[in-house]
């Protein structure tokens, strides 16, 4: 009976998977290769990589589309052909570091610069955090793509400019922007990824939070709007 419950929940938790999967745009926040992490730029407002899943295709672009044909076996995604445009981002300044960038994306988490064109198999993984959904990729040799169900672009964010003061922090930080921002949300989880505290932020410049009570560590601050997010580390004292 135990053996048939974990199968069950098995397939339930891989078909909700596949759900997320297939009914979300994904923004692309970063690749991990070679165990080197290389950020999304971020200089240009709406310059974003995204990624679109069916279930039968993937349509990934920045500049240049990669479009595959593909399929699913449990957390495993299979490669039958892939494809991409030729061209570059515009060569000039700001577009050096997306073109970088994607050429690191195509060529080398996915394979375009092999001689097969690009890998065959993947895994994916979708967690959520903070009501947000996180996408993880990675390739046969490891490398990782990481993907969010919003968009991360902090060149048109509101909040881009957001600051927690101080940090390292012993009872309570001060969030600072420099507009007024109204329908915000705040979350803060421990290491694990555990919530630990849930807040509405309206329409002011700064606000205190304290975390006096929290225990000495590390934890993650998310802050949203109905657009975007972004995530800040703390370390409590």
């Amino acid at each position: 009976m135990k053996t048939l419950f974990l199968v069950l929940f098995w397939g339930i938790f891989i078909q909700a998977q596949q759900s997320d999967l297939v009914n979300n745009t994904w923004y692309l926040e970063k690749l991990t290769l070679n165990n080197v992490d290389y950020p999304h730029p971020n200089t240009i407002a709406g310059a974003n990589t995204t990624a679109q899943f069916s279930s039968s295709t993937l349509v990934t672009s920045l500049c240049n589309y990669l479009n595959a044909t593909i399929s699913f076996d449990n957390s495993i995604i299979t490669f039958s052909n892939a494809g991409t445009t030729l061209g570059n981002c515009p060569n000039t300044p700001p577009y050096d570091d997306y073109n970088t960038f994607e050429s690191k994306y195509f060529g080398i988490f996915f394979g375009t610069d092999t001689t097969s064109g690009f890998y065959p198999t993947y895994s994916y993984l979708i967690e959520n955090i903070n009501t947000i959904l996180r996408l993880t990729v990675t390739n046969p040799n490891g490398d990782k793509a990481y993907f969010w169900s919003s968009n991360l672009s902090t060149a048109d964010f509101s909040l881009s400019d957001l600051q927690i003061v101080p940090n390292p922090i012993s009872d309570y930080f001060i969030i600072k922007t420099k507009s007024s921002n109204d329908k915000l949300s705040l979350f803060i989880t421990d290491s694990s990824g555990k919530k630990i505290m849930e807040e509405s932020l309206k329409n002011n410049r700064e606000y205190s939070i304290d975390i006096s009570h929290f225990s000495t560590g590390i934890y993650f601050v998310t802050i949203k709007n109905d657009r975007q997010f972004l995530i800040k580390k703390i370390l409590k004292k």
